[in-house]
């Protein structure tokens, strides 16, 4: 059985404290169920383009690993990008791929 919030009301409804502060509490979870937290291991000759196979934020962050020619690599995607990008993901080098579903995503 699946559930779905709904929130009915007039235009401008939104304005109102109690109104804004559901909606603010409804909407990363409704964003978040499109999106996965994407963690992978590139290698540093490589960065570039797995990066720009990853765009998704402002910056991607990354982790030097213990091996110098590594990086861990971490964002954020649609679940359709990612399933759109994966081969050439893989193309560029990258191992251990961990896909983690997200619970909420803020703004």
């Amino acid at each position: 059985m699946d559930s779905e919030p709904i929130l009915i009301g007039s235009k401008g409804l939104e304005a109102r404290p109690e109104v804004g502060e559901r909606l603010q509490r409804i909407r990363p979870v409704l964003r978040a169920q499109t999106h996965k937290y994407v963690v992978l291991n590139a290698k540093t000759k490589r960065l570039n383009e797995t990066i720009d196979l990853l765009q998704g934020v402002k910056s991607t962050p990354l982790t030097p690993l213990y091996k110098i020619e590594w990086a861990a690599v971490h964002s954020v995607i649609t679940e359709q990008d990612f399933r759109e990008k994966i081969n050439r993901i893989k193309v560029a080098g990258t191992q251990r791929i961990s896909v983690i579903p997200i619970d909420k995503m803020m703004e």
